[in-house]
């Protein structure tokens, strides 16, 4: 009976201490651990350099450029009027050109995007239904679909009322895809399955040999081709983006943190002057008739970069350093193991485990050394499996240790 009930006791004890590696370290980062906060960073086209604005507190806020000249609200406006232009306009003080390129609200609204992408986008869960829109209905707005296809092995179109194959559709498309050279299974579909949108451009799929195509929908028949030059690089990841000024289809990322643009000229790929790694870097584009003003933020600081609108080149660059609080410095050396269920690339929550650092394995070793001369001291039983869990695991092990021998 004893020993059935030493195994619950240590089943408990190992159960307990993996909780509380989860439970303890997490309490600690959230008391200690600050966030990062960027002041708001764009690139002045008048200036023809970055100007930020930053809250120094709820009454008190600072507007200056990179020369750290300081700036009223209304002198801000006019140093940014690409990003301040409904403001600009609606006080009459809107140019007509900047640096010679003439400035129109068409070319602002057609010519503008911001365009966000966070690592969670990759590893995220998804509904495999899409709606494929009718990309030429006529009409200014456009109109959702009364099915939605899944594509893997094949292609299929379901009614969404009746919940039927629409066995026709599906083959009429499937023949189309076969007939331009897709392999099937297909491994992703990328998209932007909405109807606020200026225009639809249907989806690009990537198929079981790596090679990319685009596929919409024109006066109810495919329109399908391959992108050839995606051909050559590892796809890793794609952006739909319907722009205004329909001069490209979105942003290619490859396996080498390089970025492209697949431009609506027979589907060249243009490459961007600066790289994202997917696993671990956010991107933001800002984009307006003249530049673009690109953030790129790992665990390091955030990187911008000023981008040529038209030749896409980089006229200017700036980095903030990200601060180190208490919590980056110290928890290697604290906890030789950690539990969490969320991670920084994932939208997926499981229990992800990290390890410290062989100076956490010395403050263990001292811990359990002072463990167990209390206990020699106090004359209580010795308790291997306890020993071995505080060797490994620390802090935890002592908590769960101390707390089961209370019970």
């Amino acid at each position: 009976m004893n020993r059935y009930k030493q195994i619950i006791n240590n089943i408990w004890l190992v159960v307990l201490t993996l909780l509380l590696c989860w439970i303890v370290p997490e309490t600690i980062q959230t008391a200690m651990e600050k966030k990062e906060h960027y002041p708001f960073t764009y690139f002045s086209s008048i200036r023809e350099e970055f100007c930020s604005t930053e809250h120094l507190s709820k009454e008190e806020m600072v507007r200056k450029d990179e020369s750290n000249n300081h700036y009223t609200e209304e002198q801000f406006d006019s140093i940014m009027p690409l990003f301040y232009y409904r403001q600009m306009l609606s006080t009459g003080r809107m140019p007509d050109s900047i640096h010679g390129y003439p400035i129109t609200m068409r070319s602002i609204r057609q010519d503008g995007f911001y365009l966000r992408y966070n690592p969670k986008d990759i590893d995220t869960p998804e509904i495999p239904l899409y709606p494929l829109l009718e990309a030429y209905t006529g009409r200014v707005k456009l109109e959702m679909s009364d099915d939605l296809f899944r594509i893997k092995n094949g292609i299929e179109f379901i009614d969404v009322e009746s919940n039927k194959v629409n066995e026709d559709k599906s083959d009429y498309f499937a023949q189309a895809l076969k007939k331009k050279g897709i392999t099937f299974p297909v491994s992703h579909c990328y998209g932007n399955p909405t109807t606020r949108k200026p225009y639809d451009e249907g989806y690009f799929i990537l198929d079981a040999q790596n090679h990319l195509f685009h596929m919409k929908m024109v006066n109810s028949k495919p329109f399908i081709r391959e992108v050839k030059e995606a051909r050559d690089i590892q796809v890793v990841h794609f952006m739909m983006y319907e722009i205004g000024n329909r001069n490209f289809y979105g942003f290619l990322f490859d396996n080498q943190n390089q970025v492209y643009l697949i431009t609506t000229d027979k589907y060249k790929l243009q490459k961007l002057p600066f790289k994202v790694d997917t696993q671990k870097e956010q991107m933001l584009i800002m984009a307006n008739p003249l530049y673009w003003t690109v953030q790129i933020t790992n665990d390091q600081g955030r990187d911008y970069y000023a981008v040529d609108s038209h030749d896409l080149k980089i006229v200017r660059t700036m980095h903030r350093q990200r601060s180190e609080d208490t919590w980056d410095k110290y928890h290697q050396y604290v906890f030789p193991l950690r539990i969490h269920f969320e991670a920084y690339n994932s939208a997926y929550r499981y229990p992800r485990f990290y390890f410290g650092n062989i100076w956490s394995i010395a403050l263990c070793a001292f811990i359990l050394v002072l463990f167990i001369a209390i206990d020699i001291k106090r004359r209580k039983k010795k308790k291997g499996i306890a020993y071995l869990v505080i060797l490994l695991t620390g802090i935890p092990g002592v908590i769960s240790s101390l707390l089961l021998r209370k019970l």
